[in-house]
């Protein structure tokens, strides 16, 4: 399972975080199932001491953040998902009739 983060929605003036948009793919083989996720995040003032400023947060401490969001629950619906998308792939089937 892949987590990438392709944006971060941000409140100006302070660039603080509020909305963490990212894809989660899967890829088994010749099969890839992919979803996309925006995910708000608590808001956190530039005060507090535990806030990260922007030009200082990683991808993995994003991904972390959503994950928290989600919960266990959330995190493994989605995966399981993406997992049920990949075995609906490998499923063959034929146009035809047998006369």
């Amino acid at each position: 399972m892949q987590w990438s983060v392709f944006n971060l929605v941000r409140i100006l003036p302070g660039n603080v975080v509020e909305t963490v948009c990212c894809n989660v793919s899967l890829t088994e083989g010749q099969y890839t199932a992919s979803d996309q996720l925006y995910q708000h995040v608590p808001y956190k003032s530039p005060d507090s001491p535990d806030f990260i400023p922007f030009d200082q947060l990683t991808e993995a401490e994003t991904i972390e953040w959503v994950k928290q969001q989600l919960g266990p629950f959330g995190v493994d619906q989605i995966e399981r998902g993406l997992q049920q998308n990949i075995l609906a792939q490998q499923i063959k089937t034929a146009n035809g009739v047998p006369w």
